[in-house]
C-alpha cells in the first residue's frame, strides 16, 4: 500500500515537474532577446523567483541599472506565466500606455494577480464594471459639494482617534490613520450612518488584510493547488454575506423610495450607494451586488490613501522645516476659501508635499502592469508574446536622476516650485499631484489609470491640511521610524512606525 502510494505520489510529482518544465522553457525561447535579472534556467528561474518574493525591489533595481532605456525580464511567481517584463524608459512607459485593451489588458491583469477565480468566483469576471465610471464622474461631479462631509468625518474621526492632549503621545500610524481614512471615504461613499458603524469598518478593514494574504499564498502555489487553496482561504463568500446584512436596511431604504417617489425623491443621500443605483444595469440593483461593489470600491480607494498619508506623516516628522511652510499656506488658503475643495486645489505647497513623498515612497515598485492577449511590439522593436505580463519600473523611474534633479533628495516644496516657474496654466497643471505623467506613476496611466485619484487627492490634503493647523508631531528618538519592507514588487508601510502626537501649540 505505501509502495504503491509512493509509485503514484512520484509519479505524479513527475508529471508535475514535466509539466512546468515545457511551459517554461515554451514562454521562456519566445523571450530569448529579452536579458534576465536572475536565472534563465528551469530550476534556478524558479528560485530567482522565490528570491523575487523577498528581493524583488532590488532586482527591479539591477536591472533598471544594467538595462537602461530598455527592457528586461525577472521570474516572477506573482503572474501566471511566471515572468514579468518590465519597460525602464519614458518612451516605453507611453507605448504601454497607447497600448489597445484588447492587446495589453488591465483587466485580465488584475483578474490574474488578483486571483479573482478563486477569491470571488468565475461568476465575478464576468460582471460588469459599472462602478468604473461612477467612481470617474459621479464621485468627481460630486466632490465640492459633498466636500463639507468629508471635513466634518475628517474632524470627527481625528477626535476620536488621536484626540488633543498638552502632552506627547506616541500613537501607530497604521493603527490610528485606518479608521479615519476609512471612515471619510466611506462618508462619501454609504452616509453618514453606516460610515460611522464600527462592524461595517472592521469588516472592510479586515477582509482587505485576510484578502491580500490570501491571494499571496494562492500566487505562490503550484497551479494544480489554486483552487484548493482559493476555496480554502477565501473569505469572500462569508463576508459579503455578512455585509449585505450590515447594509440591507439602507439599501432596501433606497430602492423603496426610489418606488414610490422616483429616483429624486426628497432627502435622498448623495453619496456613492445612490450614484451606483443611478448607473446599475436593472440585473444589478440588488443588495448582493451592491455590497460586492461598496466592498470592492473600499479595498481600491483605501489602501493607496493610507499608503499616502501615512508616509507623508512620516516625512513630516522627518523634515519639520516643512512644517511652517505649509501651515502658512493652508491657514492662508482656508481664510480666504474655507473648507472647500476650490480650496484644495489652492495648496500648492502641500499637493507638492504629497506628491513628493509618493515620489521616493509610493505603494509598489511596478505600475502600469498589462497582461499580454495579442503580440506586441515595442517601439524599440522587442515582441513580447501573449499570456506574458509587461509593467513600468515605476520606483526606480522615479528615482532616477535622470528624471528628478536631486531625485534622491526629499524636496517637499519640488513639485511647488516647478508650478511656479510655469507661465501657462497647463505647464503649473501638469506638475499637480492627480496629473498623469510618464514620470510619476502612482495613479497608472493611460485609459485605466486610478478612476478615485480626483477623490484619493482631497481626501489626503483634507487629512493632512487638518493635522497640520490641529497638532504637533515629531519622531520620538526612543522609537525610530524603521524603513519599509517589500513583499514581491508591494511595499508595505511598517506597522510598527509611531510618531508622536500633541495639540498644536500657538
Amino acid at each position: 500500500m505505501v509502495t504503491s502510494f509512493s509509485y503514484y505520489a512520484l509519479a505524479g510529482l513527475a508529471g508535475w515537474v514535466s509539466y512546468e518544465w515545457y511551459r517554461f522553457t515554451s514562454v521562456r525561447n519566445k523571450l530569448l532577446a529579452i536579458p534576465t535579472i536572475g536565472s534563465d534556467s528551469f530550476f534556478l528561474a524558479y528560485i530567482s523567483a522565490w528570491k523575487f518574493v523577498f528581493s524583488g525591489r532590488k532586482m527591479i533595481q539591477e536591472g533598471y541599472d544594467k538595462y537602461p532605456n530598455g527592457i528586461y525580464k525577472v521570474p516572477c511567481l506573482e503572474v501566471s506565466s511566471r515572468w514579468m517584463i518590465i519597460v525602464s524608459s519614458l518612451k516605453l512607459v507611453q507605448d504601454i500606455k497607447d497600448a489597445p485593451g484588447d492587446v495589453l489588458s488591465a483587466h485580465e491583469h488584475f483578474a490574474d494577480i488578483l486571483q479573482a477565480d478563486q477569491m470571488f468566483g468565475p461568476e465575478a469576471r464576468a460582471k460588469e464594471d459599472y462602478h468604473v465610471p461612477v467612481l470617474m464622474n459621479s464621485v468627481t461631479r460630486n466632490l465640492a459639494g459633498c466636500f463639507g462631509d468629508i471635513v466634518d468625518e475628517v474632524a470627527q474621526s481625528f477626535a476620536d482617534g488621536i484626540p488633543q492632549t498638552d502632552e506627547w503621545v506616541l500613537h501607530p500610524i497604521q493603527a490610528r490613520l485606518s479608521p479615519i481614512v476609512s471612515r471619510t471615504a466611506n462618508r462619501l461613499f454609504v452616509g453618514k450612518t453606516l460610515c460611522r458603524d464600527k462592524e461595517f469598518l472592521d469588516l472592510q478593514q479586515n477582509w482587505a488584510l485576510s484578502f491580500m494574504l490570501s491571494v499571496t499564498a494562492i500566487n505562490l502555489a503550484p497551479d494544480f493547488l489554486k483552487g484548493a487553496i482559493g476555496k480554502a482561504v477565501s473569505a469572500f463568500p462569508k463576508t459579503i454575506k455578512k455585509l449585505r446584512q450590515i447594509m440591507d436596511p439602507e439599501f432596501s431604504y433606497r430602492i423603496q423610495m426610489e418606488e414610490e417617489h422616483g429616483k429624486r425623491w426628497d432627502g435622498r443621500p448623495n453619496d456613492l450607494i445612490s450614484w451606483l443605483l443611478d448607473h446599475a444595469p436593472p440585473e444589478y440593483r440588488t443588495a448582493d451586488d451592491m455590497a460586492y461593489r461598496i466592498l470592492i470600491v473600499n479595498f481600491a480607494a483605501i489602501h493607496t490613501t493610507m499608503m499616502t498619508v501615512s508616509g507623508a506623516i512620516v516625512d513630516l516628522a522627518t523634515h519639520p522645516e516643512h512644517i511652517g511652510p505649509l501651515r502658512l499656506e493652508v491657514e492662508s488658503v482656508i481664510k480666504t476659501h474655507g473648507w472647500t475643495k476650490e480650496a484644495m486645489a489652492k495648496m500648492w505647497k502641500l499637493d507638492s508635499f504629497l506628491k513628493e513623498s509618493a515620489r521616493l515612497g509610493g505603494v509598489a515598485a511596478l505600475s502600469m502592469n498589462r497582461k499580454v492577449l495579442k503580440e506586441f511590439t515595442f517601439s524599440n522593436g522587442i515582441t513580447v508574446p501573449p499570456g506574458v505580463t509587461v509593467g513600468c519600473a515605476t520606483h526606480s523611474i522615479q528615482g532616477d536622476p535622470a528624471v528628478y534633479e536631486n531625485a534622491a533628495t526629499f524636496d517637499g516644496f519640488r513639485f511647488s516650485n516647478m508650478r511656479e516657474t510655469e507661465t501657462a496654466e497647463f505647464g503649473q497643471v501638469k506638475h499637480q499631484f492627480s496629473t498623469l505623467s510618464n514620470d510619476f506613476l502612482l495613479f497608472g496611466g493611460g485609459r485605466h489609470a486610478c478612476p478615485g485619484r480626483f477623490f484619493a487627492v482631497n481626501e489626503s490634503k483634507c487629512i493632512f491640511a487638518h493635522i497640520l493647523l490641529n497638532y504637533d508631531i515629531k519622531v520620538s528618538s526612543d522609537h525610530p521610524i524603521p524603513p519599509p519592507t517589500w513583499l514581491g514588487s508591494q511595499r508595505l508601510f511598517p506597522s510598527e512606525a509611531k510618531v508622536l502626537f500633541r495639540k498644536r501649540q500657538v
